[in-house]
Order: C-alpha cells, then structure tokens, then sequence
C-alpha cells in the first residue's frame, strides 16, 4: 500500500548463540511502535541463528556434517483430524521423535505455524515438500501443466515459502514429490525443476533447495535441461541381504521413503478407535479378511511376527544405508499412517517393536556398523571375515577412539579383539582394519551375537551395537552314481549328496521318495502304494508371479492387496532342531527369497486344499492383510496310505550353492520324513488328490 514504509536495519550477530540440534538457541527480535514516547505497538518474533549447505555429497549444519535421518510425518491425528493448534502437543510429538534418533521430518501436507515452532524449540529440522498436484487427479497434471494450473501453484508456492522460511528448523523445500523426469514435457520441467528452485532460493536464500524428491535421475543434467537442486532423492530400499552400493551423484543424496516396512494391522486396536472421528476402517477390513478365512485367532502371531521382521528390515536398511554412504534417509513413516501400517510407532504414538535407546544404536551421529556382505549364515568351523566401520559425530571425540568386538555364543565369549578408530571427518564413514574369526566347532545350530561398542579412555563407551548370524554343522554328503538306495524318478545330481541320508533299506513305507517340481504318474502310484514323498520346488513349477510375494520383505501397502507380511512357524518335529523363533528370520532369507507362493501356484495355495481339507502349515506366509489367503512354504499331508511333504523354501537353489542353512534343513525335512513321527493330521484320498490337481490348474504339475 502507498502509506506503508520500510525500514531495514543491519543488526551484527557474530556474539548471538547459534540454533543447533543439540541446542536449539532462539532468539526473539523485538519492535516498538513509539508515539511522543508512548509505546502505541509491540511485536515480538522469535527467530534463530543457524547456518545450512552443500558441501560435495556432505551437508553441513553450522560447519559441521550431519547425516540426514528423517522420518515421514503424514500429520494423522486420530482425536481431532485435523492439526492441533496447541504448540505443546508438537512438543511431545518431536520430543517422541527425536528420542528415536531422528533429526528431521518430512511431509507432502503442509507443515503447520505450532508444529514449526515446536521444531524451532526442540530442535529438529524440517523438510516441506510442496503439495502441489501430490494426489490424484492432479498428480498426472504435472507432468504436463495448463497454464491455470501454473499460475496458481506460483502463488501457492510464493505464501508457503513466505510462511515458514523464518523457522530455522525449515532445512529445505522440495518443490514436489515423484515426479519422473522422463514422463515430464518441456513445460512442467521448467516450472518444476527450474523456475520454482529459483523463486525458492530469491525468497528463502537460507534453505535448501530440491526439485523433485524422487524424480528418476541422478544428474542435473537430463535431455530436457539442467536441474537446479542442492540434494538427490532416489529410491534405495532393497530386500533383505540383498543391498548394493547406490548409484553416485555429485551431491547429498538420501533415501526416499526409505523401506515401506509395514507390520499386521493389529484389530485389538478398533476398540481405541471408539468414539473418535477417525475411523479405523483399515482394521475392519483386516479382521473382516481374517474372519472370513477362519484366521482371527492367528492374528496376534501375525502381529507379533510381522513386527518383529520389520524391525530387523528396518536396522538392516538403516546400517547399509549409513555403511553405503548417503547422506541420509527418509524413514516412510513415523507413525503408522492409517492404512499403511509402516510406523515405528502407531499413530497414537504408542511403540510397536523397539525401544527409543534401542533404535538409537544405530539410528543416531555416532554409530559402529559391521559390513556383513549381505551374509548372516556360516558353517561351524569357517574363517570368516569381520569388517566393521564407524561413524563419529562431530561433538564426540574423535582421538584414542577404539572398537571392542566380541563374539559370542549362549552369553560366553567366543572371540574378542580391539581396533583403534583412525582420526577421520566426522558423519563419514571409517572402515577399521579387517579381523578373521574361526567359527568354533558345533555339533547342532544355533545363533551367535556379534557385539561391538566404540569407547574412549576418559568419556566411557560412546555407543554399542550388536547383529546375529547363525551358525550350522557341516553336514556330510555322499554323492553316489545312479540310485544306489536313492529312491527318486529324477536324475538330479544335486539330490545325489543326500542319498545316503535317504537310504534307509525296507519296503515302500519306509523308504523315501524325493521330487523336485514333478508330481507324475510314477509319484502318484508311489503315495497310492503307501510311499512317502518330499516334493521340493525350485520354479520350475508354473507360477503366477504375483507382485511382491517372491521377496523376504514386508510388503508396501500401496501393491493392493498381494504380497506378505512375514512368516509364521509353528513347533513341529520336521524342523528338527533347526533355530528359529517362531518365524523365518534372516537364517531363510536365501530359502525365501525367489519362492513364490501365490493362489494359483500349486500346491502352496492352501485354499485349493480346503475344499477338500484344512491344512495347518508348518511354515506360513502371512499373506496381505486385506485378502488373508492360506499360503505355505512347508506343509504336510496324508494322501491316501501315502504322505506327502511339500516345501516351496528354495532348498535345491541352496543346496546347489552350498548354503549351510539348505544343507542343514535338508537334512532335517528327510529325517523326519523317514521317521515315525510323520503322521500327517490332514488328509485326503488319492482321487481327490488328482482331482485337486486338476482343479488348481491342468499345467501346474508334470504328469505323465
């Protein structure tokens, strides 16, 4: 307007305390409207002093580095919907936050002007993407915006920046999220990954700036131009043991929604939901699937089970992403988020499968890693190596630092050693020399604990940290030329290692009969004759590649309705004495992982079965909580005088590549097997055996 005036004053800050994480200083700038002497007006604006930039792939909060450890917060709120207007409520909000060791959060919806505050006053930083088109239909909008379009995200863009960029928490806008450069026309890249940095950094020169969080490149450079964008999102999460180095960029790249790890629904939580305007329609549908397939009362084991993967997912992504070197990661979420089920905490903030001081051993500035080159199982007796690697914040001290490492089994100590920390950059990664432990010697499996802890010689232990591995007996092979008591239709040469595992002299009823994808005329009569047969599956079998269901993750909630969740194993003599705690943790990870157990794969569908009998498995998927199909990966069940045992676990790809857990469970599934104790529960005759086969699918097994 014409009659306002301007006045700008050049205030020296060199003696005002800097806003930190640790110490999040605030200052409050102060103005007096005075006439003749009186005060006519106050105002009053907190405000603080903190530096923020690129430095390479590094990014420097106040001149010192920092690792980015953010998490999603997609602002559900079950009490009230919408945001709270209380600055405390955000207090304990980000306090909860922070004691899990993150320093950021990161959102598409707006940030709000109580959550900011909040985060100025505790201390954590804020990354804003723009919600711009984030949702349907105008997500694919802006790919190719009209110019109504653009002229009101402008606006929209110009009052978020101008709102928020005085918090020091605000760290960085990101002008929108997912949008894929190579279904961009000319328009929408200019706008988006140009004009739009460029108003940010004239309006909000302190912040830093990203076009796109997760835009399907990796240079600035692309066929439409050069992006204007101070960090790189990618997508980076990976299946268990099965992490790699990501791709290399010129900047600080982070991990973009970071894992997708969900967990179970838990429906005992409907009840919490009562009376309030948020309904939990996610968990009706849970229990709605499981009551319908006759598995409510398995629902607390998947829960318990499915926690308890996700965390183990979740620590594994964490060290591999700090090991690997990004500069940070977007845990994708915080809180629960509704139907998506991937907090660490549910959205009322109640803890779901780990402790804040647990988290904080490797989610926080100082943490000590082991690079287990995506390996957790060994033979007893085997050299392996042992490399581990630090990161140091840059308040910890950072000379006479050492690493203790012990190996131990049962709580004794098996192996101890001590490394000395080279002096290196903070919030980067140190890899320590290289130690080799021999395995001791065992004759049954179990697990061991690998604990690390980095301690100096005035401050104490600074932080420890610890992994499991699993530890298997050799077991003896005997190949030998065609059958030699080796009952099987198959020339397999793999199976030939087990033959004298499966040689026990008699008649049909105690020998045993071993198929790899093959239930033919020769099996058939041998389950008709009373035989007992393991049939292992190795893909051959025809399958449907159902998405997500061949993985050892949880699966993402947005994959509709397909997938797992975890495992569930029940107490059962055919596992002998192989370790496990209920569920397949990171032993089956290599038995797993390629096995797919869907609806129309047979026979690991246990649905076909029921119309002719239920079928407890052994080993079960806990399938999407939105269709709860009955899925094995081990079962059994009596056909006629025969019996059968059925396993989808990639056993012959294992035995193939030496896998002690293979050799190790193969040995297991065959004993019992041959055993006394093979009494299968279930049972059907062999005509309705055929006919099943038939009604699953005329191409699911070789016949004839």
């Amino acid at each position: 307007p014409p009659n306002r005036s301007y006045v700008r004053l050049h205030i020296p800050t060199d003696e005002l305390p800097r806003w930190s994480l640790d110490h999040p200083a605030l200052c409050q700038a102060e103005a007096q409207l005075l006439v003749k002497g009186d005060v006519c007006d106050v105002v009053a604006i907190p405000f603080g002093i903190r530096g923020l930039r690129v430095q390479g792939r590094h990014i420097l909060l106040n001149n010192s580095p920092i690792t980015l450890r953010a998490c999603g917060d997609n602002h559900i709120y079950p009490r009230t919907v919408s945001p709270s207007v209380d600055t405390n409520f955000f207090r304990k909000r980000i306090r909860l936050i922070k004691s899990y060791g993150f320093n950021m959060a990161a959102a598409y919806d707006l940030f709000t002007e109580e959550y900011l505050r909040a985060a100025d006053e505790v201390g954590l930083l804020v990354m804003q993407t723009m919600p711009l088109g984030v949702v349907h239909p105008l997500r694919g909008e802006r790919n190719a915006p009209r110019a109504e379009f653009r002229s009101l995200w402008r606006r929209e863009h110009r009052h978020i920046v101008l709102a928020q960029r005085g918090h020091p928490s605000l760290a960085c806008f990101a002008m929108a999220g997912e949008l894929y450069v190579k279904e961009q026309n000319r328009t929408s890249f200019r706008f988006f990954n140009q004009e739009l940095p460029r108003r940010t950094r004239r309006l909000a020169p302190r912040t830093l700036v990203m076009d796109v969080n997760e835009c399907g490149a990796t240079t600035l450079d692309t066929t439409l131009g050069h992006r204007d964008s101070d960090l790189e999102e990618i997508l980076y999460f990976h299946d268990a043991l099965r992490y790699s180095l990501p791709p290399k960029t010129d900047r600080p790249t982070l991990a973009h929604e970071y894992g997708w790890w969900s967990s179970y629904p838990d429906t005992a939580m409907i009840e919490r939901y009562r009376g309030l305007p948020m309904e939990p329609y996610w968990l009706k549908e849970a229990l709605i699937a499981a009551q319908h397939a006759h598995l409510e009362d398995e629902i607390p084991r998947f829960v318990k089970n499915s926690r308890a993967i996700q965390a183990r997912l979740r620590k594994e992504g964490y060290e591999k992403a700090r090991l690997f070197g990004l500069a940070g990661y977007v845990q994708w979420l915080f809180f629960d988020g509704m139907w998506a089920v991937e907090g660490i905490v549910d959205d009322f903030g109640t803890c779901h499968n780990v402790t804040p001081r647990a988290m904080r051993t490797y989610n926080s500035d100082t943490i000590v890693l082991w690079d287990d080159e995506n390996r957790r199982t060994f033979t007893a007796g085997e050299h392996i190596p042992l490399k581990m690697a630090v990161v140091i914040s840059a308040n910890a001290p950072r000379d006479n630092l050492c690493v203790d490492v012990q190996l131990r089994r049962s709580g004794r100590c098996c192996f101890a050693a001590t490394l000395q920390v080279p002096h290196s950059m903070p919030a980067r990664v140190a890899r320590l020399a290289q130690l080799t432990v021999t395995l001791p010697a065992t004759r049954r499996p179990g697990t061991m604990r690998l604990h690390a802890c980095i301690r100096h010689p005035k401050v104490g232990v600074l932080t420890r940290n610890q992994w499991e591995l699993w530890v298997f007996p050799p077991v003896e092979q005997n190949v030998t030329s065609g059958d030699g008591g080796f009952l099987t239709k198959q020339r397999d040469p793999i199976l030939q290692r087990f033959s004298s595992e499966a040689a026990n002299g008699g008649g049909v009823h105690s020998k045993l009969l071993v198929s790899i994808d093959r239930v033919a005329e020769e099996e058939l009569q041998w389950l008709a004759n009373g035989g007992r047969l393991l049939l292992l599956s190795d893909r051959a079998l025809p399958f449907y590649e159902m998405p997500d269901t061949d993985i050892f993750r949880t699966v993402p909630w947005n994959r509709g309705n397909t997938g797992h969740l975890g495992t569930v194993i029940e107490k059962h003599p055919a596992l002998g004495d192989f370790p496990h705690n209920g569920f397949c943790d990171y032993a089956f990870v290599n038995l797993i992982t390629g096995g797919w157990p869907d609806e129309k794969t047979w026979p690991f569908n246990l649905d076909v079965w029921r119309h002719f009998t239920p079928i407890q498995p052994i080993i079960r998927l806990i399938d999407h909580y939105r269709a709860a199909r009955h899925k094995a990966y081990l079962f059994e069940i009596q056909i006629g005088a025969g019996k059968l045992l059925a396993t989808c676990l990639r056993l012959r790809w294992g035995l193939q590549h030496h896998r002690p857990e293979a050799n190790y469970l193969m040995k297991c599934l065959i004993r019992y097997a041959q055993s006394d104790e093979f009494v299968p529960a279930a049972r059907v005759s062999v005509r309705d055996f055929c006919q099943l086969l038939n009604a699953a699918s005329p191409h699911s097994v070789k016949i004839g």
